[in-house]
């Protein structure tokens, strides 16, 4: 666990004397809800945003008036703005108006409320922070927004991905910037992908193309990024990490992998179509290769079907370099 994030829970267990919990007049109907590192946040159907669980660092935007408390319940976010989009991170939040602004909130030590270049108007137990929904600065507009822990990315209606915050491992898609950036700096596009999904982990993002390919960048400790990030990150303590600081293919030559209710293991390829597994068609050697048997690769179960934790066996086969 990182320096930071170590610290971050530690205060949160020191702080955890609750407000008092009290229960809201109303049963709140929820359209949608993100969790964070040790916050939720939800839409309701009536069109507020409403936070709880750790407030440590502002996360649940209550405004400058709210104590640093913890909430048992929903409180409303503050502000006259209405959100289509909520997305909770490590210790901040960050949401989507009608118009596709972006507004963050909560803790900003690593720029991830993307506010420029001051730290954050206020300060969260010597942090710099933001209490209240505050617009990320470049007046763009985006459609899918998404917190990571020291980051965050956003997806703009022309298809561009964008990033800011912590970049120590990666996580903003651009080589160009080594530690991270309070300014929404856009990931440049593998080839002519055009993005129309995007996720961001802890310290890794991801997107999706139109055409279904997925690409990631950040850290790949645990290959969450896939197996062509070639690039060395550093941790806090120096220690080496592999990652990708640029997008990279996660899966490539799949299109798509399912389980049939049959036990079988079906996938196409991208390249020429052809079912590539499930079957016993022979197959040539400069066309097909095996995945290792270690490898646990993307799927997409067919109904009353269980997933394998390992595919290698069951002959799952890919596209060769």
């Amino acid at each position: 666990m990182r320096v930071d994030q170590t610290l971050a829970f530690a205060a949160i267990a020191i702080q955890f004397a609750c407000s008092q919990p009290s229960a809201p007049a109303a049963t709140i109907s929820f359209a949608s809800v993100s969790a964070g590192g040790s916050h939720t946040c939800g839409l309701s159907t009536e069109g507020r945003t409403y936070c709880w669980g750790s407030n440590t660092f502002a996360q649940l935007g209550g405004g400058p008036s709210t104590l640093l408390e913890s909430h048992f319940y929903p409180a409303v976010v503050a502000g006259d703005v209405a959100f289509m989009a909520v997305s909770a991170g490590g210790l901040h939040t960050c949401a989507l108006d009608a118009s596709g602004t972006a507004y963050c909130w909560g803790a900003n030590q690593y720029g991830q409320l993307g506010i420029g270049s001051d730290p954050a108007p206020e300060r969260c137990r010597s942090t710099p922070c933001a209490s209240t929904a505050t617009a990320v600065s470049g007046a763009l507009q985006f459609r899918v927004i998404t917190a990571g822990w020291g980051h965050t990315c956003a997806l703009s209606r022309s298809g561009d991905v964008y990033c800011w915050g912590d970049n120590r491992q990666g996580e903003l898609g651009t080589d160009s910037i080594q530690l991270g950036t309070s300014t929404p700096t856009r990931v440049a596009r593998p080839g002519d992908a055009d993005f129309v999904a995007l996720g961001a982990g802890q310290w890794h993002t991801c997107a999706v193309s139109a055409d279904g390919r997925a690409y990631c960048w950040g850290q790949n400790n645990w290959g969450q990024v896939g197996p062509a990030a070639k690039d060395t990150c550093f941790a806090q303590d120096a220690t080496k990490l592999p990652c990708s600081r640029t997008p990279v293919l996660a899966a490539a030559g799949l299109a798509l992998v399912t389980i049939g209710g049959a036990g079988g293991i079906r996938a196409r390829s991208r390249v020429t179509g052809r079912r590539i597994a499930g079957d016993t068609t022979d197959r040539d050697s400069s066309e097909w290769s095996r995945f290792p048997s270690q490898w646990n690769v993307p799927f997409v179960p067919s109904q009353g079907s269980a997933a394998p934790s390992r595919c290698g066996s069951r002959g799952i086969w890919r596209s060769s370099p």
